[in-house]
């Protein structure tokens, strides 16, 4: 929950308030890219959730997984038909943004690219993408990893963009990159 801050991401979303949070990324990228600093930041844009959630983990609602568990049940059969009956209704999106800092040339550059999709487009397609690549033959590595350390990231990316992720550039994440090109 430390480190807020308002960033902008692709439309529906816009300006969010993201903040640190636990998932692995930071630790697991710079194993196979050399990469000096991973941070990872989310939120909602909702901001009355991101404080909530917040709250409950201070709180030690998820510090086991049978308090996760409960709470899941809580927030599914009360909680979230509750804030349906008393929001109005908008675009359901989940975004991704990834601000890169190199030097190239000789000097430093930043570039800034994203994604936007429904989180179920989000979370399903890369896990079906890496499948098919596996049935493919297209990964020979064996275990857990990380897609860093197992596929060729300019078709994964093109696969999912064919799948309808919506890949943008640019500090407003206004401009569409297309991932079908090198």
């Amino acid at each position: 929950g430390s480190g807020k801050e308002r960033i902008r991401f692709p439309e529906p979303l816009g300006d969010v308030t993201v903040c640190h949070l636990g998932p692995p990324e930071p630790v697991t990228l710079p194993r196979y890219i050399p990469l000096r600093s991973v941070t990872l930041k989310g939120g909602l844009k909702e901001q009355y959730l991101n404080e909530l959630s917040l709250l409950l983990n201070r709180l030690g609602l998820t510090a086991t997984r049978g308090r996760k568990d409960d709470l899941g049940r809580i927030v599914n059969t009360i909680l979230i038909p509750l804030l349906e009956k008393i929001t109005p209704k908008q675009e359901t999106a989940s975004a991704c943004r990834i601000d890169i800092t190199a030097r190239e040339g000789g000097k430093y550059v930043h570039r800034t690219l994203g994604a936007v999709g429904h989180m179920d487009l989000l979370t399903g397609l890369p896990c079906a993408v890496a499948a098919e690549m596996i049935g493919e033959g297209k990964i020979s590595a064996k275990g857990v990893l990380g897609p860093e350390a197992c596929l060729d990231h300019r078709e994964f990316l093109a696969r999912l963009e064919a799948g309808g992720v919506r890949f943008l550039e640019g500090d407003r994440m206004d401009r569409p990159l297309s991932m079908q090109s090198p």
